[in-house]
């Protein structure tokens, strides 16, 4: 299980086992649950997936970024690109909850819990294992720093950029 694993070795300091961009292997190997994936071109699907892509961003880079300056920014763009380019299946998801439980008994305001359910409404809409939707022309998800700013287009000339 790629995410169960990814999360579970970057999930806190005190879990890191291995990996989170180490001397460790960036690659993924394929989800298996790609069989109940939708098409992801489906209009739901992209409002759906984008809340799952920057809630999970903003949970998985505070994770990561409690490991310091150990870690390289492309490293953890890495991460992260890797593991929102694919919803996890409901399997999965639920032995995320279940690191998450350990890990609420000691950073209780963590926000994995909306990252979770932004997951939950994306497997609905877009099915277990969807890849991400093609992203419309000028919107794009950028790293700095350690946050993630995201811009969406709107109507005129203006942009709206927002700190998640």
């Amino acid at each position: 299980m790629p995410f169960a694993t990814d999360l579970a070795l970057c999930a806190g300091t005190w879990l890191v086992a291995s990996g989170c961009g180490g001397g460790g292997s960036s690659a993924r190997p394929p989800v298996t649950a790609v069989a109940t994936a939708r098409p992801a071109a489906d209009a739901a699907c992209s409002p759906a997936y984008a809340e799952y892509e920057a809630k999970w961003r903003v949970a998985l880079s505070g994770d990561l970024a409690e490991l310091g300056d150990s870690m390289e920014p492309a490293a953890v763009e890495d991460i992260i690109s890797g593991q929102v380019a694919t919803l996890p299946n409901r399997e999965e998801l639920t032995k995320l909850r279940s690191v998450y439980a350990v890990v609420d008994l000691f950073v209780s305001d963590a926000p994995w819990p909306a990252a979770f359910t932004a997951a939950d409404r994306a497997i609905e809409v877009c099915g277990e294992g969807a890849k991400r939707p093609a992203r419309q022309a000028g919107t794009t998800t950028q790293p700095v720093g350690s946050s993630v700013l995201y811009s969406a287009p709107v109507v005129g000339s203006t942009s709206v950029v927002a700190s998640l």
